[in-house]
């Protein structure tokens, strides 16, 4: 379960190749996941048009503990930007 206070700065952010690597899914999988709720959603900082995750939802996910109804819930899940 992710914490109510978590910051882009305590976490790493990865590219979408990172995650294809930590995850061995595919570009597509990886959309498919995140449409259907069960794969953490990218984010994007405010001063770049790149998507990124964060490195510990990608890794709780990989853990089987992400949980993306209780981060929404919790006020999590939204841009980068909504968290600096």
């Amino acid at each position: 379960m992710q914490s109510q206070n978590r910051s882009p700065v305590d976490s790493e952010w990865w590219r979408l190749p990172r995650v294809i690597v930590e995850t061995g899914l595919s570009r597509a999988t990886i959309y498919r996941l995140m449409g259907a709720g069960t794969f953490p959603l990218n984010h994007s900082p405010r001063s770049a048009r790149a998507k990124v995750w964060f490195e510990d939802e990608v890794r709780a996910w990989k853990r089987g503990e992400f949980d993306l109804p209780a981060l929404v819930a919790a006020g999590g899940g939204g841009g980068v930007g909504d968290l600096l």
